[in-house]
C-alpha cells in the first residue's frame, strides 16, 4: 500500500465514506503540498465521529502535531482535513483575515519543506496509531435524523 494513500484506503475499507481524496501528498513531487487528507465521511454519521476521530489524530506523537477539522470553505457538506497543526493554523488565519496567501509564501521555504518531509514521516506512524486508537462504534454515531 503506497504511503501516500495509505490513510485513505484504510478509511474506505473500514467506514462509510462519501468523498475522500487519495492522496496526501505527491510521491513524485513532495514539495507540490504540505502532506493532508480531505475527506467525509456518511452524511448518515453525526460530527460526534468527527471529534472522536480529533481526539485521535491530536494525540499522535509524531515529528509534527496533527489535527483534524472541518473545512472552513463550504456552503452545504462540509468536507474534512486530517494535517500538521501548523498548516491548520494557517488556514484558519487565512479565513479569519478573508485574505488568500499560498502556503509557500505564508511559510518560510525552510519550513514549508520542513512541513512536507516530517509530514510525509509521519504519515506511516499516523496511519498505525489510527488503527489502534480510532475504533468507533459505526452504529452509535448514525444520525437520528435519518
Amino acid at each position: 500500500m503506497s504511503n501516500e494513500t495509505v490513510i485513505a484506503n484504510y478509511f474506505c475499507k473500514n467506514y462509510p465514506i462519501e468523498q475522500i481524496r487519495y492522496d496526501m501528498y505527491i510521491e513524485n513531487n513532495i514539495y507540490h503540498e504540505i502532506p493532508n487528507l480531505m475527506f467525509r465521511f456518511s452524511t448518515k454519521l453525526d460530527d460526534g465521529i468527527y471529534d472522536e476521530l480529533r481526539e485521535c489524530i491530536e494525540s499522535f506523537k509524531g515529528q509534527l502535531k496533527w489535527t483534524e477539522f472541518k473545512c472552513f470553505f463550504s456552503k452545504r457538506i462540509w468536507n474534512h482535513s486530517i494535517v500538521p497543526m501548523e498548516y491548520y493554523e494557517k488556514v484558519k488565519y487565512t479565513f479569519e483575515n478573508d485574505v488568500f496567501i499560498a502556503d509557500k509564501e505564508y511559510f518560510s521555504e525552510e519550513k514549508y519543506k520542513e512541513l512536507c518531509e516530517k509530514g510525509i514521516a509521519d504519515i506511516p506512524l499516523l496511519f498505525d496509531h489510527i488503527k489502534r486508537n480510532f475504533n468507533p462504534n459505526i452504529d452509535s454515531f448514525k444520525s437520528k435524523s435519518v
